[in-house]
C-alpha cells in the first residue's frame, strides 16, 4: 500500500463524513420548517415527517419542504374559500341567484385577495339590494297617502329613487306625511280645534266662545294651530289666578300674621310665576305663623331665635351628624334673623335632597316611602289593589307592620301572576271592572248595579275605565270630612290612572299621604292637574304643526285630564257642602 492510496482512503472517509452531516442537518432544518407550517392536517404533518426520515440526500428533504409547504398554502387557500363563502351566504338582501354567482366565483379564486374582493363586491351588492327594497317601501307608503296630489306624490317619489342613504328615504317620507296632513280637509280641522278647546276646564265661557269663533273663521290649519296655543296658554294662566287667589285666602287664614305681613306674602303671590313659587310662598308665610303662634322668639331676641332655628335643624331627618353640627356652628355665628332663617333653609333643602335615599329602621317616613315604591313595582297588581296597600303603609305605625303589608301584596301579587286580564280580554277587563266597583263603599246598591250595566254594555277596556272613573268620582262626592282616608285612596286611584309620568305620580301621592283635611287634598290634586295640563300643553305644542291628524293620538290624554279635572271639581264640591254645613251649624 502506497501513501497515495492511504491518502485517497482518508479523503473519501472525510467527505463521506460530511455528506452525512450534511443530510442530517438538512433533515432537521427540514422538519423545523414543516412544524411552521399551520395548515396542514395531522396526518399530513406525519407523512412529511416520515418521507424526510426516508431521505437520502439533502436535496430529496428540500423537494419533501417544498411539497409540504405547496400543500399548506393550497389548504390556507381552502379554508379562505370557505369563510368568503359563509359570509357571502350570510347576507340577507341578495338573490339566489346572486349568491350562486360568487360562490362560483370564489371557487376559481387563487388568492387571498381575489377571495377578499369578490365578497366586497357581495357586500355592495347586499347593500344595493337593501336600499333599492327600502326604496320600494318609501315609494309604497307615498302612494299610500290620500290627501296628496298626484303631482305632490312624484315629487316625492322621485327624492325617494335618487336617495343614497336610508336617512334621506325616511326624510322624502316624512316630508311627504307632513305634506299629507296639511292637505287635510279644513273642516276637520277646525273640528280637532274645537275639541282641544273643549278639553280646557278654565277658560271662562267668553274667552271660549272666542276663541271658537277664530277657529271658525280661520283661513289654514297653521293658524288653527296658533290659536289653539294661545288658549291653552290663556287656560294655564286662568289656572294659575286661581291657585293664586286660593293662596292669598290661605294667607289670610293665618291667624298669627299681622296685616302687613299678609299683605306682604299676597303681594308675592301676585307676582308668582308657577304654583311651585306660590306653594313655596304659602309654606314662608306658614311657617312665619307658627314662628309667631305661642310667643316663638322674635327678631329682637337673637338669641332664642338662633336656639328655636337649632332645634328646627336637629329636627331634619335626612342630615348626618356633621351636616347639623355644621348648620349649627353657622347659626350660632350668625348676626341677624335673617342669617339665621337662611340657614335654615338652606339646610332643609339639602334635607330635601337626601330625601330618597333608602331608609332606616327609625326613619319611619321613608321607610314608608320605600316601602310604596315596593308595591308599585309590583306587576301583578291592579292600580286600586296598589292604593290599597300604599294606603295602609301609610297608615302604619312601625316599620314591622309596614313589612306585613309589604309581604301580604307580594302574596297577592304572586296569586295574580298570569290570570290579570289583558285588554284583549274584555270580559275578564270587565269582571275586574265591576269587583273595583263593588268595593266603592259610598255608592248605593242601586248605583252601584247601574255602573255595572254600563260596564256591561261597553265594548272596549277605555269604555269599561271610564265607567269606573265615574264610578269612582261619585263615590269621592259622598264622601264626609271624616272620611278623609276614602277620600284620598280616591284620589290615589285618579293620580294612578292620570297621563302623569312615575315620578309625579309618585311625588303627588305622597303628598296627598300628608294631607290632614279634604282641602289639602284638593291643593294636590290640583296641583297634579296642572303638571298634566303643562304636559298636555307640550305634546299639542308638538304635535300642532300637523293638527288635522291629531284626534285620535289625543283622545286618552283628554280623558285622563278630564278625570283629574272632575275629580277636582268633586273634591271642591266636597269643601263647598262641608262649608256650608259647618256655616249652618254656626248660624244656629
Amino acid at each position: 500500500t502506497t501513501k497515495e492510496e492511504i491518502d485517497k482512503a482518508v479523503a473519501d472517509a472525510k467527505a463521506k463524513d460530511i455528506e452525512n452531516k450534511d443530510l442530517t442537518e438538512a433533515k432537521s432544518n427540514g422538519k423545523t420548517e414543516v412544524e411552521e407550517l399551520n395548515n396542514l392536517s395531522d396526518e399530513e404533518s406525519d407523512q412529511v415527517s416520515e418521507d424526510i426520515d426516508n431521505a437520502k440526500t439533502p436535496e430529496e428533504v428540500a423537494d419533501i419542504v417544498k411539497a409540504a409547504q405547496d400543500q399548506d398554502a393550497s389548504n390556507l387557500l381552502d379554508k379562505q374559500k370557505a369563510e368568503g363563502t359563509t359570509i357571502i351566504k350570510g347576507l340577507d338582501n341578495l338573490r339566489d341567484e346572486e349568491v350562486g354567482t360568487f360562490t362560483d366565483q370564489i371557487k376559481n379564486a387563487t388568492d387571498q385577495a381575489t377571495i377578499d374582493d369578490i365578497v366586497e363586491e357581495a357586500k355592495d351588492q347586499d347593500a344595493d339590494n337593501l336600499l333599492n327594497s327600502q326604496k320600494d317601501d318609501g315609494t309604497n307608503e307615498v302612494n299610500g297617502l290620500k290627501d296628496l296630489t298626484d303631482s305632490e306624490k312624484e315629487t316625492f317619489n322621485k327624492r325617494i329613487k335618487d336617495a343614497t342613504t336610508k336617512e334621506e328615504i325616511d326624510k322624502a317620507v316624512a316630508d311627504a306625511k307632513a305634506k299629507d296632513i296639511e292637505n287635510k280637509d279644513l273642516t276637520e280641522a277646525k273640528s280637532h280645534g274645537n275639541s282641544e278647546l273643549d278639553q280646557l276646564n278654565h277658560l271662562t265661557n267668553e274667552e271660549k266662545a272666542k276663541f271658537k269663533e277664530q277657529i271658525n273663521q280661520a283661513k289654514t290649519s297653521e293658524e288653527i294651530a296658533d290659536i289653539v296655543k294661545a288658549a291653552q296658554r290663556q287656560d294655564a294662566s286662568n289656572l294659575l289666578d286661581n291657585q293664586k287667589a286660593d293662596g292669598k285666602d290661605n294667607v289670610d287664614s293665618l291667624k298669627h300674621l299681622s296685616q302687613e305681613e299678609k299683605d306682604k306674602y299676597k303681594h308675592d303671590i301676585d307676582d308668582a310665576k308657577t304654583k311651585e313659587e306660590i306653594d313655596n310662598i304659602i309654606n314662608k308665610a306658614k311657617d312665619e305663623d307658627s314662628k309667631h303662634h305661642g310667643n316663638k322668639p322674635t327678631d329682637t331676641n337673637l338669641d332664642d331665635v338662633k336656639k328655636h332655628g337649632k332645634d328646627n335643624v336637629d329636627k331634619l331627618k335626612h342630615l348626618s351628624q356633621d351636616q347639623k353640627d355644621k348648620y349649627k356652628h353657622d347659626i350660632d355665628n350668625a348676626k341677624t334673623k335673617e342669617e339665621i332663617d337662611s340657614i335654615i333653609n338652606k339646610a332643609k333643602d339639602e334635607d330635601s335632597k337626601h330625601h330618597g335615599n333608602k331608609p332606616t329602621d327609625t326613619d319611619l317616613d321613608g321607610v314608608k316611602k320605600h316601602g310604596k315604591d315596593d308595591i308599585d313595582n309590583l306587576k301583578h297588581l291592579n292600580k286600586q289593589q296598589k292604593d290599597k296597600y300604599k294606603h295602609d303603609i301609610g297608615n302604619a305605625k312601625t316599620k314591622e307592620e309596614i313589612d306585613n303589608i309589604i309581604n301580604k301584596a307580594k302574596d297577592e301579587d304572586s296569586k295574580h301572576h298570569g290570570n290579570k286580564p289583558t285588554d284583549t280580554d274584555l270580559d275578564g277587563v270587565k269582571k275586574h271592572g265591576k269587583a273595583n266597583i263593588d268595593k266603592l263603599n259610598n255608592l248605593t246598591p242601586a248605583e252601584k248595579d247601574k255602573y255595572k250595566h254600563d260596564i256591561d254594555d261597553a265594548t272596549t277596556s277605555e269604555a269599561v275605565n271610564k265607567v269606573v272613573d265615574k264610578a269612582t268620582l261619585q263615590n269621592i262626592k259622598q264622601h264626609s270630612e271624616d272620611e278623609i282616608d276614602n277620600a284620598k285612596h280616591d284620589a290615589h286611584q285618579a293620580i294612578n290612572r292620570s297621563p302623569l309620568s312615575e315620578s309625579d305620580q309618585n311625588h303627588y301621592n305622597y303628598q296627598i299621604d300628608q294631607s290632614t283635611t279634604i282641602q289639602e287634598v284638593v291643593d294636590t290634586v290640583n296641583e297634579a292637574q296642572q303638571t298634566a295640563s303643562n304636559a298636555d300643553s307640550t305634546s299639542n305644542g308638538q304635535d300642532n304643526e300637523t293638527l288635522p291628524d291629531t284626534g285620535e293620538t289625543t283622545d286618552n290624554t283628554a280623558a285622563n285630564s278630564t278625570l283629574l279635572g272632575t275629580l277636582f271639581a268633586a273634591l271642591g264640591s266636597l269643601i263647598f257642602f262641608r262649608k256650608r254645613r259647618h256655616n249652618k251649624e254656626d248660624n244656629k
